[in-house]
């Protein structure tokens, strides 16, 4: 066994992780669910809705998985399809600017997938 993975330290270290990740996403959860309520709620729908490919530096089906999902939980985006063999997620998004799907790949990995891996690994 690995002793900084399993002492004290990495233990602490591990939970510190969990904590931040839990708060992260808490946070992307309140921010996605406000603009989700303000264009529901408003007149005129601000919702330009569309599907963008994320292709996934996840390796295991567990990750895979909880990306998806937690994709899937964060309001204003869904997971439609999982490409498990090429990895690619393809993504419902509620709000997205015709040409921006790289931008919006990019938030994607940037607040869901690399804190989960960062988490995980």
């Amino acid at each position: 066994m690995d002793r900084r993975r399993w002492g004290f330290v990495g233990i602490a270290a591990r939970l510190g992780r969990i904590i931040w990740f839990v708060g992260h996403y808490l946070a992307e959860l309140g921010r996605s669910g406000w603009r989700v309520a303000l264009d529901v709620a408003s007149p005129r729908s601000e919702a330009r809705p569309g599907i963008v490919h994320l292709p996934l530096e996840a390796r295991t089906d567990a990750e895979i998985a909880l990306v998806a999902n937690l994709i899937s939980l964060t309001p204003g985006t869904l997971t439609v399809d999982v490409d498990p063999m090429c990895r690619i997620l393809e993504v419902h998004v509620m709000f997205i600017d015709e040409g921006k799907e790289d931008e919006m790949v990019q938030y994607l990995k940037d607040t869901v997938e690399r804190p989960v891996l960062e988490l995980v690994r």
